[in-house]
């Protein structure tokens, strides 16, 4: 019938609706109220009255796994190797709690010490070798990184080796038949919310005992659970379980308790939503009665959006209970005389009182309590829509449009148990005004006496034995550097009464002390500086003990050595060179310097052995060596002598103590009766051939049998070579799987691959196995011991290399 209604024409009519204003005016103070509560949870996360847990707060759960245990018959193959599980497991947590006070909130940690006590039994008859691995305590987060704990220790009743592998400790040593070993760890952790002692499946071998117990000091409420369900709270709290399979656990956690700061952020949580809720309901009630202007809006949103700031100020100002009453009352006496003034008196009064109780002191009080924010939500979404049901119901008639936009309005905004997380991105400009407050950590206080420095020149290199006694008389929290420059680090030894006095630790390249207890102790090192060449010269950098003074005595060869860094104080020529004594006092490093030219400064012994024509005054050109030790444990030692055509009618060579000469021959025909008289084995050699250069002789020998455990060490012997050799090589080969490490030996470890052709199918069989090759050229007759240290690498326990 009316053709000229359009869209425009109906904007214009709602625009024009008396409920337009008052609708559009609610909304936008909604937004401006929710803004206002971002602002108030911004300004609870930074202001220092309200905030309490710094940004790095720890929030560390320390978890401990069970130990794994394998074990090997002394008799069997290194192959034979058995998984095996303690007899008895006692953990033991003692904590003590520690609280925090920030402003408004409360942090809540502990800290405290672990222990656990293990028992190994060898049931068997025969001794057998035991391999004890622990991983280190770590964090629960899914990068398994290791946890900085302090004090660690590990103790064993039986003697045995240890080492500090990356995320393990890792102990061997040999029971005896019915014998027991009782392995106790320890250490410090601090800052921590929760403990967790966790058992891996062990290889589907039962556990015979665990039991932990938790032992606490000032921490009031924790919750403790296990594999079977939650565990009484008691002091102290145990777990035990006999005869189980893996996996299982333990854990302890601190249970916050709620604190002023967390009500106050749980009650802007919810803020925006009741306020939203306060609105729709003022509003639907105001508009049934009388119309209502958007500044009357926005009067009403300021008055009652004005209580949570205060309420938030004063709670760190005053108590709680005094705060909440002035936050109550200043606001609420402003509203309930505004809405007098709008209602009536009896109305108004009334009304704005029971408003304020509802939508201001009921959600406080109840958050307070411990209401579930989606209760608080609920009781007040009964209210306000029982409200706008009774309030629909006596204006549908009369204001039907009124309602149904009303509706509409609160359609658009649907009820949320859940307040909005919001990520607040800061300026870069605003970020580095952030300050932090840094704490300066002491270092240890130490008393040097002068250090010594005895230094050996070699082919490519100097060797340095260095010792240095100091007296710690303060402990620190940061390692003290010991030089200034890296250093090549072979052997390290500290020895004092005190125990766990100071370790060695490496910082940033640089090796250093780390001081755990004051105490006197001597620190000897064995270290090597290369031999560089610099502008047409060789030079030598030794770094020095940063600090003290030191008196170094160095033995070379050559006499026109040339000290840029140090003191020359004499100079003495010996029999194998030239003896110099140098004081170093200030420096980081002693610098030597010379000129190498053939013949130059070469010492008159060198010149004496160098003058020689050929091999005149060697005894023997060459010797190779070869040890197999072999899975069993048998070892078998071969010896190849290349010997001169000048050489005397009678070779003569003493075997090792114990050793057994199986078999010899001379240029490959074998002496059927050889010699062996106290250990000296004599052989006559045949007539010289025309022509001939040299014979070469073989050895086959017994030793005896070398029993490897997962860890430990082995001294072998050279047959004593009675005369020099020109080149003395030795090669050692251990089973499959086994790492091996050269404590001490009278001759050089080589990298590269030794020729084991001359050893037949030994050496072809040997050629990919791991071996260790020592060599030296110019080898006097003394006796050659080598001392070595050996590990094995089980699947599962020593796979990670040792730091």
């Amino acid at each position: 019938m009316n053709d000229n209604i359009g869209p425009q024409s109906a904007s214009q009519n709602v625009s024009s609706s008396p409920l337009f204003a008052p609708i559009l005016a609610t909304v936008l103070c909604w937004v401006a109220i929710r803004l206002g509560f971002l602002g108030l949870n911004m300004l609870m996360q930074e202001r220092p009255e309200f905030v309490g847990e710094p940004r790095g707060a720890s929030k560390v759960v320390l978890v401990q796994e069970s130990p794994r245990i394998v074990g090997r018959k002394r008799t069997d193959d290194v192959s034979v190797i058995k998984a095996m599980q303690p007899n008895s497991s006692q953990i033991r947590f003692n904590m003590s709690g520690r609280r925090d006070y920030r402003g408004l909130k409360t942090i809540s940690d502990m800290s405290g010490q672990f222990s656990g006590r293990f028992t190994v039994t060898n049931g068997g008859n025969e001794p057998m070798f035991v391999l004890f691995r622990c991983p280190h305590p770590r964090t629960d987060s899914n990068d398994r990184q290791s946890f900085a704990a302090g004090g660690l220790k590990l103790q064993a009743s039986v003697p045995g080796v240890q080492e500090n592998a990356t995320n393990a400790w890792l102990w061997s040593g040999a029971l005896a038949e019915h014998a027991s070993a009782t392995i106790e760890i320890s250490y410090q952790a601090a800052s921590l919310k929760g403990a967790v002692y966790r058992i891996d499946q062990q290889a589907g071998i039962p556990l015979n005992q665990v039991q932990v117990n938790f032992d606490r000091q000032d921490l009031s409420s924790m919750n403790f659970e296990s594999g079977d369900g939650a565990i009484p709270d008691t002091n102290p709290a145990g777990w035990k379980r006999e005869n189980f399979l893996g996996p299982d656990f333990f854990s302890a956690s601190i249970v916050e308790s709620r604190s002023l700061f967390t009500s106050l952020q749980q009650l802007l949580e919810i803020g925006p939503l009741i306020s939203l809720l306060f609105l729709a309901t003022v509003v639907a009630i105001i508009l049934a009665r009388q119309g209502l202007t958007a500044i009357q809006v926005f009067t009403i949103s300021a008055g009652y959006a004005f209580y949570f700031p205060l309420v938030l100020y004063l709670s760190s100002r005053l108590s709680f209970g005094l705060a909440l009453a002035i936050a109550f009352v200043i606001p609420g006496a402003l509203l309930v005389n505004y809405a007098r003034w709008l209602l009536g008196g009896r109305l108004g009064v009334m009304g704005g009182a029971l408003f304020l109780a509802l939508y201001q002191i009921f959600p406080t009080l109840a958050v307070f309590a411990g209401w579930k924010r989606g209760m608080v939500l609920l009781g007040l979404g009964v209210v306000t829509l029982a409200v706008l049901i009774n309030l629909q119901n006596k204006t549908l008639r009369r204001r039907a449009a009124t309602a149904a936009a009303l509706l509409a309005l609160l359609a658009q905004f649907p009820f949320s148990a859940r307040g909005a997380e919001v990520q607040v991105i800061l300026p870069a400009e605003l970020s580095s005004r952030v300050v932090t407050q840094k704490v300066e950590k002491t270092s240890a206080i130490l008393a040097y006496e002068p250090a010594t420095y005895d230094i050996r020149q070699e082919a490519t290199h100097f060797r340095i034995e260095a010792r240095l006694t100091f007296q710690a008389l303060r402990t620190g929290e940061i390692a003290t550097p010991l030089f200034a420059a890296p250093v090549h680090l072979q052997e390290s030894k500290l020895e004092s009464s005190e125990t766990n006095l100071a370790q060695l630790v490496t910082v940033s390249n640089r090796l250093s002390l780390f001081v755990q207890q004051p105490g006197k102790a001597t620190l000897s090192i064995i270290y090597r500086a290369p031999i560089e060449n610099h502008d047409g010269k060789k030079r030598a950098q030794i770094p020095v003990f940063i600090g003290p003074a030191g008196n170094a005595r160095l033995e070379s060869p050559r006499n026109d050595l040339e000290v840029l860094a140090g003191n020359v104080w004499t100079r003495t020529v010996a029999d194998k060179g030239t003896v110099y004594e140098i004081g170093i006092a200030g420096q980081e490093t002693l610098a030597l310097e010379w000129t190498d030219q053939p013949g130059a400064g070469r010492s008159e012994v060198a010149r004496q052995i160098e003058g020689g024509n050929g091999l005149y005054g060697i005894g023997l050109t060459r010797v190779q060596n070869l040890t197999v030790i072999n899975s069993d444990g048998s070892c078998t030692h071969f010896a190849e002598c290349e010997v001169p055509a000048f050489q005397k009618e009678e070779f003569r060579l003493r075997l090792p103590a114990n050793a057994r000469l199986i078999s010899a021959s001379i240029n490959g025909t074998e002496v059927t009766a050889p010699i062996v008289d106290d250990r000296l084995c004599r052989i006559r050699l045949p007539d010289r051939a025309p022509n001939q250069t040299g014979y070469r002789l073989s050895f086959r020998l017994a030793y005896p049998a070398v029993r490897l455990g997962f860890f430990g060490s082995i001294e072998l012997s050279l047959p004593e070579l009675l005369q020099t050799a020109g080149t003395l090589e030795w090669v050692v080969a251990l089973p499959d799987g086994f790492d091996t490490q050269v404590t001490s030996s009278g001759l050089e470890t080589q990298k590269a691959a030794p020729d084991l052709a001359t050893f037949g199918d030994y050496g072809r069989v040997l050629k990919g196995h791991q071996q260790t090759f020592l060599a030296k050229t110019l080898a006097p007759p003394a006796t050659i011991n080598l001392n070595l240290r050996y590990r094995q690498i089980v699947p599962g326990m020593t796979d990670l290399r040792a730091e």
